[in-house]
């Protein structure tokens, strides 16, 4: 499925034993990982640090959950943090329905019954449609999906913390423009609530993985009083995902 032999992580979310053990098998047979909940409350309560760490590539989530937390509601919080593909899965087909699927973020839709290989196929265009996920910058490549950092002059492999891999891909996101401390702590440290501090710590080691010259950077500015900058000019790595 993938020249690098990267396998995607599917998360899914559906209470109908049938249709979540069948997409399961299905979806492991097209050489996805895929990990099954059947409630938003036991994806919860296994994932508990799902905030700042979420390993997976796309979600298929049904909407109507047992529980008090709806697919949409979980949706929500996927999306207020991770920039995936989440795919609606739902009995509900009515306009209204939709829009506020759309709303709040939601990348397809799709009704109950539904045909396997439209479902597979649609999984397959969601993730050809992702942005990157090799980044060159100087004599490094970055690999999100992997989370490390490759030097090419050295051939050395850098292992990256979720939080590292976190603030370079937001850095990425929003590449010659620059993200301020404030922006970091909300987007990676939701409900903690560390020093300004922290973020120089950690973007001092990112310069160091990175930079020639991590006291004269390149690569990430500092712009005074508005916060930290990846320059424009960083090389997306092209290779074929599916």
């Amino acid at each position: 499925m993938n020249k690098n032999n990267y396998k995607y992580k599917l998360l899914l979310i559906e209470d109908e034993d049938n249709i979540r053990n069948g997409l399961k098998l299905n979806l492991k047979d097209e050489g996805f990982d895929v990990k099954d909940y059947k409630s938003a409350e036991d994806f919860f309560n296994e994932e508990v640090h799902f905030l700042e760490n979420f390993p997976y590539d796309l979600a298929i989530i049904d909407v109507m959950l047992p529980g008090k937390i709806d697919g949409l509601k979980i949706t929500k919080q996927i999306k207020a943090r991770w920039d995936i593909p989440v795919i609606i899965l739902t009995a509900r087909n009515r306009l209204e329905n939709k829009l506020e699927a759309f709303e709040i973020g939601v990348d397809d839709y799709i009704t109950k019954p539904f045909e396997l290989e439209e479902l597979i196929a649609r999984i397959k265009v969601k993730l050809k449609k992702k942005k990157f996920h090799r980044i060159k910058i100087g004599n490094s490549v970055v690999d999100f999906h992997k989370q490390e950092i490759l030097k090419l002059n050295t051939n050395e492999i850098i292992k990256l913390t979720n939080k590292e891999s976190g603030i370079l891909y937001l850095l990425y996101e929003n590449k010659g423009k620059p993200v301020s401390r404030d922006q970091i702590l909300d987007k990676l440290w939701y409900g903690e609530y560390p020093t300004n501090r922290t973020i120089d710590n950690f973007i001092l080691r990112l310069r160091k993985f990175l930079e020639e010259d991590p006291s004269n950077p390149k690569y990430i500015i500092t712009r005074h009083s508005k916060g930290y900058e990846l320059i424009d000019s960083i090389e997306v790595v092209k290779d074929e995902l599916l």
